[in-house]
């Protein structure tokens, strides 16, 4: 996969790429500067597309979708740092274990304050009921 089709896909941004502008179907090539600056705008493209997103979300799962763009944020970061061949790759498989145990734990929290709120909701009835 080219690096063009590499940012496309992690930022859920298609574009059309061209030749010289002759219609062709092939690739563009570009210089580093060009790369750069494509890669650049597509990437603020897709922080326009996740923020305006999350303004529909309710403040649960706009949690969540913080926690999985704090995560696909260090992931890009690895994939560019591993793209430049070091000398020591870091690998990714490690990110996507914590990345979900952060999602299963913020999940978790979510519900258990949704539980204490609703029994602390329900205690003034409770108490009517059983005398204490």
């Amino acid at each position: 996969m080219n690096t063009i089709d590499q940012l496309t896909q992690s930022n859920g941004v298609g574009v059309i790429v061209g030749g010289n502008g002759d219609g062709s179907k092939k690739p563009a090539k570009l210089s580093s500067k060009e790369l750069n600056e494509y890669k650049s705008i597509v990437e603020k493209i897709g922080e326009i597309d996740r923020d305006y997103a999350r303004q529909f979300m309710d403040s649960n799962e706009a949690e969540v979708q913080a926690v999985k763009d704090k995560f696909a944020d260090i992931r890009k970061e690895i994939e560019d740092y591993n793209s430049k061949k070091p000398k020591i790759l870091i690998d990714i498989t490690k990110i996507n274990t914590i990345e979900q145990q952060a999602i299963d734990n913020t999940r978790y929290k979510q519900n258990t304050d949704s539980l204490v709120k609703s029994l602390e909701e329900q205690k003034p009835f409770m108490m009517n009921i059983i005398p204490m």
